[in-house]
Formats: structure tokens, sequence, C-alpha cells
């Protein structure tokens, strides 16, 4: 019997036992869940947990493992960076089921610890006054679910070769011009630079593509991807940044690095790379005229490097933000104009998330979009 199987029969269980409780079951019943179970009141206010709970708590920076009287929406509300939309999504499902909208809701969510990576699926369910809320293991149901297709692997690959490949033409075009009007040299060798710089990009990711071929792999990197080799973040980026000059047309693209000098992040550099050009890409590309894209680089609270692209282009919807990153779903003016395919988004959500890190998008519509990439602290040297 699978994790989830075995879920919905404990809470099959947990209901009848409230209903023999006249329902206002007892927390004794918790004890009897093998996963981290909470029940709450109709206020969100923890009323009893479990010892798993409890444990799972600390594992998780639970601090003391006290969680009685504690409100479980404050706790989703005041949690910052890049969990931080996943703990608005369990929120909003929660208020549901509180409000008897709904009589249970469940999200799974990435929870990686530094030698392992792990998913969990939160589910709470309505019971008479009380509301159960358990976070269930679900890693090895999550890493078993098929491979992407053949197809998906062209189409991605076909997507991202196609950044440095424009940037290559464009540079050797702009070198022509600067030939046939006698530019001074130090122009010259600046384009057959940048133009060189396209070339090795593709190259590289060439290379990448044949060893997870030979390899038998899927194209992206090794899931434990603990051997990484660290690298300077600034310096990839500014190199990015050089090599998207080419797209820019009227939008001006700014670098905002706050990263203490030394930083280096333990992350394959192609990998990498098509998560910075993708976020790029889309901003100059869903931009107005003389736009303005601006990357930052800083460690946040917690020690992890976070990248954030924010844009001044035409923005998305509120209703179509939980969508972003779903392959081949283009969102609000990108879908009814033919804009892009739907790809970019989620090769860096895919990408990001191999490396143990997150992604987050906030958007005003007809204002502007802000893509935030976190990688945790433990990746980060200095």
């Amino acid at each position: 019997m699978g994790e989830l199987a075995e879920v919905r029969e404990q809470r099959m269980e947990f209901a009848a036992g409230a209903r023999a409780a006249d329902d206002a079951p007892s927390p004794g019943f918790l004890d009897a869940l093998d996963h981290p179970a909470a029940l709450l009141d109709l206020d969100a206010q923890i009323v009893a947990v479990n010892p798993a709970w409890t444990r799972f708590g600390k594992d998780n920076g639970g601090g003391t493992g006290r969680f009685r009287g504690l409100n479980y929406l404050g706790i989703c509300d005041a949690t910052e960076g890049a969990e931080c939309q996943d703990a608005r999504r369990v929120a909003d499902g929660l208020r549901a089921v509180l409000a008897g909208e709904r009589r249970s809701f469940d999200h799974t969510y990435p929870c990686h610890a530094p030698n392992r990576r792990r998913w969990f699926k939160m589910v709470a369910s309505r019971i008479g006054t009380t509301v159960l809320v358990l976070h269930v293991d679900v890693t090895g149901e999550y890493q078993a679910l098929p491979a992407h297709s053949l197809a998906d692997h062209y189409a991605e690959l076909a997507h991202d070769l196609m950044n440095p490949l424009n940037a290559l033409i464009g540079f050797i075009a702009l070198a022509r011009c600067d030939i046939a009007d006698q530019v001074e040299a130090g122009r010259l060798q600046r384009h057959v630079d940048l133009a060189a710089e396209s070339a090795e990009i593709l190259q590289e990711m060439f290379v990448d593509i044949m060893h997870a071929g030979r390899d038998g792999g899927d194209g992206l990197p090794d899931q434990r991807a603990s051997d990484a080799q660290s690298l300077a973040v600034s310096d990839l980026l500014r190199e990015v940044c050089l090599i998207q000059g080419c797209a820019l047309g009227s939008v001006s693209l700014d670098v905002d690095d706050r990263l203490p000098d030394g930083t280096r992040l333990v992350v394959e550099t192609v990998p990498l790379k098509r998560i910075v050009q993708n976020t790029i890409s889309n901003a100059i590309k869903y931009n107005r005229p003389n736009g303005r894209v601006t990357v930052s680089l800083a460690l946040n609270s917690g020690g992890g490097v976070e990248i954030r692209v924010d844009d001044t282009g035409i923005g998305i919807a509120e209703d179509d933000i939980p969508h972003v990153f779903e392959k081949y779903r283009r969102v609000g003016d990108a879908a009814q104009n033919g804009g892009g395919y739907g790809i970019g988004l989620s090769v860096v959500k895919e990408l990001t998330e191999a490396y143990d890190g997150m992604v987050t998008v906030a958007s005003t519509l007809d204002v502007g979009t802000s893509v935030t990439i976190v990688f945790p602290a433990w990746r980060t040297v200095r």
C-alpha cells in the first residue's frame, strides 16, 4: 500500500473516531497516526500534535518543538524567502477548509535536506469542528513519476539553445557592420569576443547533452548534484548579461550585485547559465519599448544566494501566476499574441529545484514582474 493510500485509510479511521466522540475528537487519536499530524480548531490554532509532528518540526527548524497554542495560518503568513509561495498556497487552501468551502485540501512541496532530496504532501481535512493536518513524506512516489517524454526534452533543449545561438548570430552581424564601417579595432574586437563567448556556451550545452545521452540520462543534472564544483556567481551573471545584451533592443539591462566578494555557489555551470538566461530572456521578451530589466544578486537572511530579475513589462494577471511554471502554458498577452513557447520558466523551475533551490514569481498587470531564484545556504561558499 502506498503512502497516500495509507493516509486515506488513517483519515477514515480518524473521522470514525471523531463521530464516535460526538464531533469533538480526542487528541489521543493523533498518536495512532504514523505521519506528522496536528489538530486545529476553526480559528487555525493548534490544539494538539503527535510525537511525529514534534520530531518533524524540530528537524525542519521548528525550534523548541512547542506547537500547541500556535496559529497555523500565522505560521504560514509569516513565512519568507524561497518557501513563501508554497506557504501562501497552503494558507489559501487551509482557509477554504476552515470556512467549510472545501472538505479537504492538499499540496505537495519540496523539503530538501543537505544530503537528501525530499517531498512532502500537506493534507488538511475538515472533521467535525476541527481540522486534521498531516505532512506525508511522498519522496518515493514523487521520484517514481514518469520521466519527461523525449519530445519534451527536444523542445526544452531547442528553446535553450536559441538564446546563445541568437546572440552568436547577432554579434557576428555587429562585427560585420564594424568591418564595413571601418570602426575602431577595440569595438570590433569586443563584438568578436562576445560572439566567441556565445559559441563557447553553445559548445558547453552540446557537451552536456551528449554526456546525458551517453549516460542514459534525461538532460537534467544528477539529482544528487553533490559533486558540483563551486563557481563565481557574479562573474557568471555578468557574462550572461553581456550575451543577452544583443537581444535588448530599446530595453535597458542593469546589474545590482550586492554579494560579498568571493561568494561562490556549488552548482554546475551550464544549468546555472540556463536558469539565468531563460529568466533574463523572458524579462526582455515581455517588456515594453524603452523598458528596464534589473538583475540583483544578494545573500538572503538565511545566507543563501538570491538572484532576482525585475522588469517593467506587461506583467501577469493574479489568476495566471499559479500557471506560469506549467510547460507549454502561455498566459495573458503572451498567449493572445503568440509570444514564446511556454517553456522558459518551467525549465528555470526544474533546474533550480534540481539544485535544491526554489523559484517564486510576483507580478502586477501592466506594471512588471519579479522572478526570484533562491539557493540554500549550504550551497553557498564564502
